[in-house]
């Protein structure tokens, strides 16, 4: 009887008294692509036996995972995810046995499934090997997923029309950065990511992720000049699907002192936006920041709860330089570099 088949058998008379850890053997038969063999290694050590009339297997995530892995290599990929479904029900922060549901649904072509599994990273230990590449999978993926998605509305763009978009939507353009030193040019990045987390604590709206823009801009080869033009803007909002755009611009002084230029944008009107001035210490980032968003909120007209507020006012840190560090890792991820964005993350 083949194993997912004795699996389904004895689902709930699986007993976890005695494990059994697997051997180099089986390992060293897939490594060789012998893969029959190394199932009958990871049968062998399950030891398969019959007491009382019922078949019981002794249960090891990690042979029961050997078994998955070799099903995902010769292609099985629906018997895969059954035995690995044991796995993460019986020992819910095995990492590895996550990583290859995910694999086995990417190609079986279900991602929204594949996304469900790598984002059960965080429920992974941190030193469990496989919670980095999950987390890393699941980005990618995400990033995969989104740039299709802004792919096919520039394709589609003559059938999108503005009367669709709900008015409750809202996307946070990248500042354009005045300064002549590019040492600041990720501030950009690390602005809007955390406008669009301020924002984000307000039910009463939805707003669009920065990752949707980074992808805009690559996809159709965007300059930040192009960005602040006025006549782009319902076009952007378009394609973000978003009613309402959130722009500006910051210059850096020499001697560390910082002016913010910020407005919104609705597309679906043909005047101007009245930009209001924020200005102050490049220490006072944050709070300069967090009236950033609150004019926002207010030029869409949204009363806050005490709640929101509180959300909203709630500065994560106070360390500039560790926060100029995220800008540098979300620059280098967006740029595909993954370890240096690791390097910055990790420094901030």
């Amino acid at each position: 009887m083949k194993f997912w088949r004795v699996i389904g058998v004895i689902l709930l008379a699986l007993i976890g008294g005695c494990t059994v850890s697997p051997r180099r053997q089986a390992e060293a038969y897939i490594a060789r692509e012998e893969y029959g063999k190394a199932l009958q290694a990871y049968l062998a050590y399950l030891e398969p036996h019959v007491r009382d009339g019922r078949r019981y297997l002794y249960y090891d995530p990690e042979v029961v995972t050997g078994v998955a892995v070799v099903y995902w290599h010769t292609k099985r990929y629906g018997e895969a995810v059954r035995v690995l479904r044991l796995v993460t029900e019986r020992t819910p922060t095995y990492g590895k046995a996550y990583f290859y549901m995910g694999m086995c649904h990417e190609a079986l072509e279900q991602m929204d499934r594949a996304l469900d599994a790598y984002g059960h990273y965080v429920s992974v230990p941190r030193g469990d090997g496989y919670r980095e590449t999950m987390r890393g999978r699941l980005d990618w993926l995400v990033r995969q997923k989104i740039a299709q998605e802004v792919r096919e509305a520039i394709a589609g763009e003559n059938r999108l029309s503005i009367a669709t978009i709900p008015e409750n939507t809202v996307a946070v353009l990248y500042f354009y950065n005045m300064t002549d030193n590019p040492r600041w040019g990720p501030l950009q990045k690390g602005l809007a990511e955390m406008m669009i987390t301020d924002l984000a604590q307000v039910n009463q709206i939805r707003v669009v992720e920065r990752l949707r823009v980074q992808k805009l801009i690559e996809e159709m080869n965007l300059s930040m000049t192009a960005l602040m033009d006025e006549m782009r803007a319902p076009q952007m909002g378009k394609l973000l699907g978003a009613r309402t755009l959130v722009k500006g611009s910051y210059m850096i002084e020499p001697d560390l002192k910082i002016e913010l230029n910020a407005g919104t944008v609705d597309i679906a009107m043909s005047r101007l936006p009245a930009f209001s001035t924020f200005d102050g210490e490049l220490a006072q980032l944050f709070v300069l920041e967090k009236n950033i968003v609150l004019r926002v909120l207010s030029d869409l007209g949204i009363s806050l709860t005490p709640e929101q507020r509180e959300r909203i006012m709630r500065i994560p840190t106070k360390n500039f330089k560790a926060f100029m560090s995220y800008c540098y890792g979300l620059d280098a991820l967006d740029l595909g570099n993954f370890d240096l964005a690791q390097h910055y993350f990790q420094e901030a």
